[in-house]
């Protein structure tokens, strides 16, 4: 882990899971459920595996290394029933975290922001609305219009594109392994965002280790 450094930054993204919104606390207290519903043989220990992926890298991920422990093998079914189980018992109940919006208010004033999840569009627009968190993002990204998912940089580098930013003019907010790679995979400086409840993500790749979304004010405005 290095330091970020004190350029002027062009525009912040954020990754919306566990940055924002605290859906990967309920994800974690109710996968025994999910699990159940696709892949009852495996251990809810999997789960710090899959955190940062989008439902197709997750597929991937659980189809390469699980595959005999798949109750739904078919991708197109398994993507459904994970995203309807995310609608119905997930981002409907979610809370701001590190009062999130009032961070976001703050940083809106000095510099673009930007939102790129790996979540599907449906999760997304449920949590934006939910929260009253639309009017901060200039763009707004998923990974389900990507072929390939973080730790693959792609997510991040069409988010650049779409703000008309450079890559390295960007400062990415994550809390995964995969989250943190992808954003140094496209060149850009990371802050990894130590939640509370991620304490099994190895962060150390991040330029810089935060406890608190409004220690970022202090680093571009």
């Amino acid at each position: 882990m290095s330091s970020v450094k004190k350029e002027k930054f062009k525009a912040v993204i954020f990754d919306m899971d566990g940055v924002l919104i605290d859906s990967e606390l309920i994800w974690f207290q109710k996968y025994h459920q999910l699990l159940a519903l696709l892949a009852p043989s495996l251990s809810i220990s999997v789960h710090k595996n899959l955190l940062g992926r989008s439902i197709e890298g997750i597929y991937d991920y659980l189809y390469d290394n699980y595959e005999g422990g798949l109750k739904i093998k078919n991708k197109r079914k398994f993507f459904k029933e994970y995203e309807n189980f995310g609608i119905s018992y997930i981002y409907n109940c979610t809370n701001l975290l590190f009062n999130a919006d009032q961070v976001l208010a703050e940083l809106k004033k000095c510099i673009p922001l930007a939102l790129a999840s790996s979540s599907p569009w449906t999760w997304i627009n449920q949590s934006l609305e939910l929260h009253n968190l639309q009017k901060y993002f200039k763009v707004v990204v998923s990974g389900q219009d990507l072929k390939k998912a973080k730790p693959n940089p792609d997510i991040y580098l069409k988010t650049a594109k779409e703000l008309n930013c450079n890559p390295e003019d960007c400062l990415v907010i994550e809390d995964s392994v995969a989250g943190v790679e992808a954003g140094k995979n496209a060149k850009m400086q990371v802050l990894g965002l130590r939640n509370g409840f991620n304490h099994d993500q190895n962060l150390e790749k991040a330029d810089k280790i935060i406890n608190h979304l409004k220690e970022i004010i202090k680093v571009v405005c």
